[in-house]
C-alpha cells in the first residue's frame, strides 16, 4: 500500500487475472475492501468478476473515454483517488491502452512522438503523493514491446510507456506464459496455464534478498492453484524432497525418506 506496482508481460500472461484474484481474496477477507479500476482494453466481463468473487458494490469501474482520451479518464481516476478515502487498491489496466487525446484528434499521417511517455510521466508524478498519503496500492499492467533497431541478441522485449513510470515504481513483476510439459506438469493445456514470474525491481522487501523467480498454475474457471504453492513451501522447508516427478516425504527428525507399509512413496 502507498506504492506503485507494475505487472508487465506479453498478452495472455495472466496479468489481469492475477489482479482480479487478489482483489477477490481481499474482499473476502475484509468486508470494507474497495477497489478502483480504470479499464482501457475492454477485457473485463461479468463472468470473470464472478469467478474471482469480486463484489461489484465495492468495485468502482471507469472505462476509457472515447472522446476525451486518456486525459479525461485519468482525471476521473484522479478525482476518485483524491475524494474517496476508503479505496484500498487502484488499478490501471493497461497502460498501453491509454490513448492521448491528441492522437484521437489528429489524422493518421500526423507524427506524435513520445505522447504516451509524457502522459505516463505526468500521471505518475500526480498520483504518487495521493497514494502515499492515503495508503492506496496503485497497480498498473503493462505490455512488452519489441525493440526496433536493437542488437539481434539478448532480450528483444522491453516495457512500454517510457522510463519515468519504471523509475517511480516500488515493485516490478514480469510475467510470462510457459509451455506445459505432459510428463512433469500436473495439468494439461486444456485445464490450466503455467505462469513464470520474475521480480525485476523490489523496494518493498529490504531485510532479505528482494528478487526471485517462481511459477504457478492458473486453472481455467478457478484461478491460481494453491496446492502447488503448498508443495513448493514444503520443499523449501525440508518437509518434502523432489526426485524426478516424485516428492518424497521426509522425517522431520532424521531427514530420512518416509515410506508407508505398502512401500509407496508419496507422489504429487
Amino acid at each position: 500500500k502507498g506504492k506503485l506496482t507494475i505487472l508487465a508481460g506479453n498478452e495472455d500472461s495472466g496479468k489481469t487475472s492475477l489482479v482480479l484474484e487478489t482483489i477477490g481474496l481481499a474482499m473476502q477477507e475484509n468486508p470494507e475492501f474497495i477497489a478502483l479500476w480504470l479499464e482501457t482494453e475492454n477485457s473485463l466481463s461479468e463472468t470473470m468478476l464472478k469467478m474471482f468473487n469480486v463484489d461489484m458494490e465495492r468495485f468502482y469501474l471507469i472505462d476509457i473515454s472515447k472522446k476525451g482520451g486518456a486525459e479525461a479518464s485519468l482525471t476521473a481516476f484522479d478525482s476518485m483517488l483524491a475524494c474517496n478515502a476508503n479505496i484500498d487498491i487502484a488499478v490501471i489496466n493497461s497502460l498501453k491502452g491509454l490513448t492521448p487525446s491528441e492522437e484521437l484528434i489528429n489524422d493518421f499521417a500526423s507524427m506524435q512522438v513520445g505522447l504516451a511517455a509524457r502522459l505516463n510521466s505526468k500521471m505518475t508524478r500526480k498520483f504518487l503523493p495521493i497514494i502515499s498519503e492515503k495508503e492506496i496500492a496503485l497497480v498498473v499492467t503493462q505490455h512488452f514491446t519489441t525493440k526496433i533497431g536493437g542488437l539481434p541478441f539478448g532480450n528483444p522485449y522491453e516495457m512500454a510507456g517510457g522510463l519515468s513510470i519504471r523509475y517511480n515504481s516500488a515493485l516490478i513483476i514480469e510475467m510470462r506464459k510457459v509451455m506445459l510439459d505432459q510428463k512433469s506438469d500436473i495439468y494439461t493445456k486444456e485445464e490450466a496455464v503455467k505462469i513464470s514470474v520474475i521480480i525485476k525491481k523490489n523496494h518493498i522487501v529490504v531485510d532479505k534478498f528482494p528478487y526471485g523467480t517462481f511459477q504457478y498454475y492458473a486453472v481455467f474457471g478457478k484461478g491460481i492453484d494453491r496446492k502447488f504453492e503448498l508443495i513448493n513451501a514444503a520443499e523449501k522447508q525440508g518437509v518434502l524432497e523432489k526426485r524426478g516427478a516424485f516428492y518424497n516425504l521426509l522425517d522431520e527428525n532424521t531427514g530420512e525418506t518416509l515410506i508407508d507399509e505398502t512401500g509407496f512413496k508419496y507422489q504429487w
